[in-house]
This record gives structure tokens, C-alpha cells and sequence, in this order.
């Protein structure tokens, strides 16, 4: 199968970069892959995979960028296109009377409003069942955010880089880049009233106001912000507890990664997250002192709380795998061909 991803991001690294970043890597590896997005993008691509410099700085009303993508597809001839996210699937749809007439499917990575045009494709796919739940009565097939495979990193002998560790008291994690989706602010607001460290791994904008806000709430020792860090997974491991605060998400990664890693993880209920996590170890969001009491529950659990967590660890296992995931896409494009075969004379997508 030629399979052509489409992705619209203009620059910057994120969820979504990497879900489709990982997808076509894992195509590749049968199938003939191609990626059309901006030259930043697609840095990170195994070499099996065709990359397809598109101009995504420009509107996607821009006509010359409607051009663009034709050239793509024209020189790569796929049999599906896989328009990645809102932003993509617009594109493609605005352009589509330049387009060969080929079988379309849309992923939307996040709850969306105004997409109707959505129904232009002959599949959509969502990465969560909240955010199927806001596309209406559009038909579609919820198939979860997924990782490769991965198996946990020897950990270092020596423990003395990394704040806070044998001190009694537990030690949590949050993984994320720090801008307001994330929140951090509430996460470090349910931190004043739990016994214990914090660890913030990543960086972003809100970084000064959130080391200003440990401040403020006197909790600044009790914070490392560790910044970008190229060994997550280490750190991952070497916490107690994984914290989720996110106010919205697609699907979030870090629980995937989480859960491979065998880490117990608590959260907000957002999307992806609420699927996953039972009530009794998830809360609302915007609300620290839930989140406070959830982590002082897993605190007081700490020796048994992989226990709890034990059937989580099966399903990552079983469900959000790469491979896994690859093949529920697979047999989505077949439905999307067969679905454009059965109407002749009609412009697909």
C-alpha cells in the first residue's frame, strides 16, 4: 500500500508530531510511506520514509500551498491520504478539486468544533472518545494514541544527579512542556498540601511564572524543574508516582509511556486520560485539592500501588502498542478504499 500522511504543523515538537512521526516509521517497515509537512517536521523520519517539504507557514486557504500538496501527491501517487489532525484535514479538503480522486482519511488528535467537512472523507479516525464525542453524528472509529514497543532503561548506580531521591518522602513526576495546557500552575497548587517532592521534566514559556509561583506558595524546595531532558524515561522510573494535570488533551502521551514503563500515574480527567484510569486514581481538572488528595492516597499506598496499577500495565501491553495501533489504521484505509471503489463518479477526497 502507498500511503501518503499529511501533517500541517508550521514548527515546534509536540504530541502529535510524534504520534505521526512514529506511524510512518512503523508503516514503512511494509508498506510505501510518505509525508508531506514542513522541512522541521520531518527532521526526524527514518530514511524508508519519502519526506515532502510543504510550505505550512502559509494559510490553509493559501492557493500556492493547495498547489503544493497537489505536487506531493502527484509525485508520490498514493492509494490513501491521511490528512493528520484539524489543520491537515482542512487543507486537504479546501484542495481537493486539484487532488486525484483518492480515498481519504482524517485523524482528529483533539476535541473540535465547525468540522463538517469531515464527512468529504471516506474514514475518520479519533485518538479518544471525548474526542469523537465532539464531532456529533460524524461516523468515526476511536483507535488510542500509541507507543513502540519499550522496555525500561537500566538505571544509573549513581542517584546523586537527581534531587530529592532517599529521602523518605516520595518523589513525583509530571512530564510536559510548561505552557497553560498543561497545568502546572495546578499541580504545583496541589503540591503545597502533599508531603513530598516534585519533579517538572520539560521546558516552555511558563517556566519563570511557575518557578515564580513555587516561590509564592513556599514550595520552591521541595521543586526541580529538571527542564528538557533527554532521558525521561530514567527519570520516569526513578519516581514514585507519575502526575498528569493537564486542563486538555488529545490523548496524552506520557500516560502511554507511563504505563509501558510499569510507573503507577494519576491524573485529570481529560481525554484519553479518563479512558484509562479509574475513577478512584483521577479527578477533575482546575481542582488542586482533589488533586492534592490523589496524590496523598498514592503516597499512602506506596509500597502495594504497583499492584493497583497492574492491569493498566497489561493493557499498555496489549492495546497501546505501535504495532498494534498500525494495524487498526491498516484496516481503516482498506474500509477508506473500499468505501471510495463503491462510489464511482463521485469526488472523494
Amino acid at each position: 500500500m502507498r500511503i501518503l500522511h499529511v501533517i500541517a504543523t508550521a514548527s515546534g515538537w509536540g504530541g502529535l508530531e510524534r504520534c505521526v512521526t512514529d506511524l510512518a516509521n512503523q508503516q514503512a517497515t511494509q508498506h510505501a510511506v510518505a509525508v508531506a509537512g514542513t522541512e522541521s517536521i520531518l527532521q526526524r523520519l527514518s530514511p524508508a520514509v519519502q519526506r515532502l517539504i510543504l510550505p505550512m507557514q502559509r494559510s490553509r486557504r493559501d492557493p500556492r500551498l493547495w498547489w503544493a500538496l497537489r505536487q506531493a501527491v502527484r509525485s508520490f501517487a498514493p492509494e490513501v491520504i491521511h490528512a493528520q489532525a484539524g489543520k491537515a484535514a482542512a487543507l486537504v479538503h479546501s484542495s481537493r478539486w486539484l487532488l486525484p480522486r483518492l480515498p481519504g482519511v482524517a485523524t482528529i488528535h483533539g476535541t473540535k468544533k465547525h468540522l463538517g467537512f469531515l464527512r468529504d472523507f471516506d474514514r475518520v479516525i479519533t485518538v479518544s472518545r471525548r474526542a469523537g464525542e465532539s464531532l456529533g453524528t460524524i461516523p468515526h472509529t476511536v483507535i488510542w494514541n500509541a507507543i513502540p514497543r519499550t522496555e525500561r532503561p537500566p538505571l544509573p548506580t549513581d542517584l546523586r544527579a537527581f534531587p530529592f531521591l532517599g529521602r523518605g518522602k516520595p518523589v513525583f513526576a509530571s512530564v510536559g512542556r510548561l505552557v497553560e495546557e498543561k497545568g502546572f500552575d495546578v499541580l504545583l497548587r496541589a503540591m503545597k498540601d502533599v508531603e513530598g517532592f516534585l519533579w517538572l521534566i520539560g521546558d516552555g514559556a511558563l517556566r519563570p511564572q511557575l518557578e515564580a509561583l513555587t516561590r509564592e506558595l513556599g514550595i520552591a524546595g521541595r521543586v526541580w524543574f529538571a527542564g528538557f531532558r533527554p532521558d525521561v524515561p530514567v527519570l520516569m522510573c526513578l519516581a514514585d508516582v507519575m502526575v498528569i494535570s493537564s486542563r486538555r488533551e488529545g490523548f496524552p502521551l506520557v500516560l502511554v509511556e507511563a504505563l509501558h514503563l510499569q510507573r503507577p500515574t494519576i491524573g485529570t480527567r481529560v481525554a484519553g486520560v479518563e479512558e484509562i484510569l479509574p475513577p478512584e486514581w483521577s479527578c477533575d481538572t482546575e481542582d488542586p485539592v482533589a488533586l492534592a488528595e490523589l496524590m496523598r492516597k498514592a503516597a499512602r499506598k506506596l509500597p502495594k500501588l504497583s499492584d493497583d496499577f497492574a492491569p493498566l500495565f497489561a493493557l499498555a501491553e496489549r492495546e497501546l502498542t505501535l504495532d498494534r495501533a498500525a494495524l487498526k489504521i491498516e484496516a481503516v484505509y482498506q474500509e477508506a478504499i473500499e468505501s471510495a471503489r463503491a462510489r464511482p463518479g463521485q469526488q472523494t477526497t
